[in-house]
């Protein structure tokens, strides 16, 4: 049963009052699930399979990159024996693992003391060869990024600054200290101080690194990005940036700037290059998860005057945003969306049963199809929750997902033929 208009209306109004939405949210959770609580913990016509083979606790991290690399040889992710539902121990590190897929080895690269379990370490691939991922050295007492390669099964490269997004041989990052601090989900818990909070205006921001040369400069700093339709409430705000992500051919990027008024959460949805052109901005105030649908046109769930809230299409040149079929898609909420061709997976937050449900929404015939129902334990929320942030594989075939249906958070994937045709 999912949340009606009203109450979806009332979480809206709360948003004002942060502290308060925060309590009333998780006492009304608790008081659904009790009530409608769901007898069974996955639901789905498709075969599911846990992608590591112990019985230690397995995640990929976000939805905005797929695990397996172009050439479908191998599979990345991060195990841990920690308890997934409590908070991140930046002294008890989790291991990076390659799975190759036709022989089924998993073999243990390193271990990073720098992640969270909404994005684990940003461990992504940089080609079919290689993949990069963040942790912190603690020679340095700084966060880094390692670089490694699946002939040698070994770091080759270390880079003096974290990564966020990466296309070849760059990089685009921010500030994992204020990250941390405003967003913990996804920050790092390693460092008590913020190099970067001193005259941070000039000297945070956006950072381009080319990983390459080891060569890290701040691309964008604040005081750039808040002069762009510059507020007099800024001033007296606070202020971050998050889900940075390079489109496909690696020309232009987007990121959020949020921030923070007497409490009020403001988003905007800024483009910018590597070259460091005037950003722009291409939505605002509530900007929630997107996603490039190709190198001029994003897919995200924002609010719009044509539809309120909901999944639209932003078209990057023309500055023109388009509402997805809303009356199908929208009245299932705030998701996870990425795209393969002309369909969009995307998720869905859990309902009053504690159940999060997987679609596949398909453009050119505007119709549904729904993947399966997932539930979330009430012991995973905030921090340590774990959304199913899909991911469909280079050739579509397949969807990657982290869920804790089981009681215990696992990497799985799923094979997009139903089990009576197989």
């Amino acid at each position: 049963m999912t949340y009606s208009i009203l109450e979806r209306t009332f979480a809206r109004l709360l948003n004002r009052c942060p502290v308060l939405k925060k309590r009333i949210k998780k006492g009304y959770q608790y008081l659904n699930f009790f009530i409608f609580r769901s007898r069974t913990p996955f639901e789905s016509p498709y075969s599911l399979h846990k992608v590591d083979s112990t019985q230690l606790s397995t995640f990929f991290g976000y939805y905005d990159k797929s695990p397996l690399n172009h050439s479908e040889t191998h599979i990345i992710y991060h195990r841990t024996s920690k308890p997934t539902h409590q908070l991140p121990d930046p002294h008890s590190p989790v291991e990076i693992i390659l799975k190759e897929c036709h022989s089924k080895k998993e073999i243990t690269i390193d271990k990073s003391y720098a992640y969270n379990w909404q994005q684990g370490s940003r461990l992504q691939w940089l080609d079919s060869n290689r993949f990069i991922y963040n942790d912190y050295s603690s020679k340095s007492e700084n966060y880094v990024s390692k670089i490694a390669n699946i002939s040698s099964e070994k770091v080759e490269a270390q880079i003096d600054f974290p990564i966020y997004d990466t296309f070849n041989n760059l990089a685009i990052s921010l500030n994992f200290n204020r990250l941390n601090r405003m967003r913990p989900d996804y920050g790092y818990r390693n460092q008590n101080s913020d190099p970067f909070e001193e005259k941070w205006r000039d000297r945070d921001g956006l950072f381009l690194i080319h990983l390459n040369k080891n060569i890290t400069k701040l691309l964008y700093s604040f005081r750039d990005i808040l002069k762009i339709d510059y507020h007099p409430s800024f001033d007296q705000a606070e202020h971050k940036v998050n889900h940075i992500m390079i489109n496909p051919d690696g020309s232009q990027f987007v990121f959020l700037h949020r921030y923070f008024v007497r409490g009020r959460k403001i988003d905007r949805l800024m483009l910018g290059d590597t070259k460091g052109s005037p950003l722009q901005v291409l939505s605002q105030p509530m900007v929630s998860h997107y996603f490039w649908k190709n190198a001029q046109t994003i897919i995200g769930f924002l609010e719009h005057s044509t539809c309120g809230n909901g999944y639209y299409e932003i078209d990057i040149l023309l500055k023109k945003t388009t509402p997805i079929h809303a009356a199908l898609i929208n009245q299932l909420g705030d998701g996870h969306p990425s795209t393969f061709e002309d369909t969009i997976l995307f998720d869905t937050y859990p309902n009053r049963s504690r159940m999060k449900d997987l679609y596949i929404y398909h453009a050119k015939s505007k119709s549904l199809n729904k993947i399966g129902s997932f539930f979330e334990p009430i012991f995973h929320t905030g921090e340590n929750r774990c959304d199913l942030h899909p991911r469909f594989s280079p050739n579509g075939k397949q969807i990657f997902i982290d869920s804790v249906h089981d009681g215990s958070r696992n990497f799985y994937q799923i094979n997009l033929q139903k089990r009576n045709e197989s």
